[in-house]
């Protein structure tokens, strides 16, 4: 009885995933491309974008200051990252 409960109960988590990661996927590049394009790795692409992500969990669009935070991580992990490459780049996977 218990293990139907928790497979039907993962059915319905994944399903949800599903939904909600196909209807993130047609907004959102590949991560992968994104790293590459910046020349970063997709672990610190991820964790540099924290800020972004917070901002959206709250509701919000992300804060100057959060895009700042964004800008210097990647700069930190990438320093010959420049202003106008990360906005070529990332003008590059905008829908």
């Amino acid at each position: 009885m218990i293990l139907r409960f928790k497979t039907a109960l993962a059915g319905t988590a994944l399903a949800t995933a599903a939904l909600t990661g196909a209807a993130r996927a047609q907004s959102q590049p590949d991560p992968g491309e994104v790293a590459a394009a910046l020349g970063v790795t997709v672990p610190q692409l991820t964790a540099c974008m924290a800020p972004i992500r917070a901002a959206g969990e709250r509701g919000g669009n992300p804060s100057r200051a959060d895009r700042l935070k964004v800008r210097d991580c990647l700069q930190v992990a990438n320093p010959s990252l420049t202003n106008a490459k990360m906005r070529s780049a990332m003008q590059a996977f905008r829908n």
